[in-house]
């Protein structure tokens, strides 16, 4: 075999992996499809931006509008009855505000896990969300003793088409949506559980 034989074979090669990374590449390195209700990973080397270890969970999605999400890992030592004086959280871990996103900080975002629903709008399964201190306050009077409530203020957004660069550029993971997960009573460490369990797979 002559020396431009082998040439030939090795850009035809390089040329064969750059079509496989080009078709192939996002579905293989993600666990779930981008849409409505799946969580958002940020990967390592957001390490540096204000999306350190945050997990967003994404409440509406189009490709042609962008996308909005809520960060459920941040929770805030503001606590819930400082809106709602009258508040009762079933459990500790919902009665402190959480930080939601850099987006309209001074809103009110409330995402609740029920199978009432209640009039929000839903995400997936039986977490729905809304927004607004007479929604919470609503809310807190209707639950039942196995809903769970939490506040947010603030949310993340994206213009259409800069969530998919982003994720095209490997800035974020996507793992299916988990009431559990994002309910869980130590939120500060969901971001380390899921990259535990999901990194291997990105990667």
């Amino acid at each position: 075999m002559n020396v431009h034989t082998i040439a030939a074979f090795y850009w035809l090669w390089v040329i064969f992996l750059m079509a496989c990374t080009t078709a192939f590449g996002d579905n293989r390195t993600q666990a779930a499809p981008l849409k409505k209700g799946v969580l958002l990973v940020a990967n390592r080397q957001l390490g540096e931006t204000s999306f350190r270890h945050a997990v967003i969970l994404i409440t509406r999605y189009s490709a042609a509008q962008g996308a909005m999400g809520i960060t459920v890992n941040r929770v805030t030592h503001i606590p819930l009855q400082q809106f709602v004086p009258d508040a009762e959280p079933v459990r500790p871990s919902d009665a402190l505000l959480f930080t939601g996103g850099p987006v309209q900080p001074g809103a009110l975002i409330i995402l609740v896990q029920s199978s009432q629903g209640h009039g929000l709008e839903k995400v997936f399964d039986n977490i729905h969300f809304g927004n607004g201190l007479v929604q919470l306050s609503r809310i807190l009077e209707l639950k039942s003793e196995h809903d769970l409530v939490r506040a947010y203020s603030g949310y993340t957004g994206w213009f259409a088409g800069q969530l998919e660069n982003e994720i095209r550029r490997g800035d974020w993971i996507i793992v299916p949506g988990n009431a559990d997960l994002i309910f869980q009573e130590q939120p500060k460490k969901l971001w380390y559980t899921l990259m535990q369990h999901w990194a291997g797979t990105w990667l």
